[in-house]
């Protein structure tokens, strides 16, 4: 019997793979693939189709807060996930039925993440974001 593993997550496998030193993981690497971080709208549309998935109104997430959740997350789909499920629990505990761009920053500052850079376009978020630093 054989045992495939898949090793995601870590991208420095494949260069640890390389070295003659880890010869017996190199002999276990098949193919080394890398995961590249998904554009805007490959990441927002996995993040509908898991809301819809889950039985859950992807019009919850307010079209700000999506854009606070693809760049806090720099397009990688396992830290969107969990900014999301962050934010979702803020929402809950605020009594709310949506999740907005507050509640969405709210949940950047809750996992520590740097806040991501406004648009010169908007104004008063990019106050707000100086005030609150």
């Amino acid at each position: 019997m054989r045992w495939y593993w898949r090793l995601l997550g870590y991208s420095a496998v494949p260069d640890e793979a390389r070295r003659s030193a880890d010869k017996p993981l190199r002999d276990r690497v098949i193919s080394p693939k890398a995961l590249r971080p998904k554009s805007r709208d490959e990441l927002l549309d996995m993040v509908r189709h898991g809301m819809k998935v889950a039985g859950g109104d992807p019009k919850i997430l307010a079209e700000p807060a999506l854009e606070v959740l693809y760049r806090a997350s720099r397009g990688i789909p396992r830290a969107a996930s969990h900014l999301l499920r962050i934010a979702l629990a803020l929402a809950h505990d605020r009594d709310q039925n949506f999740v907005d761009e507050d509640t969405m920053l709210a949940a950047c500052d809750e996992l520590e993440l740097v806040r991501p850079q406004q648009d010169q376009g908007q104004g008063r978020r990019a106050a707000h974001a100086k005030s609150r630093k």
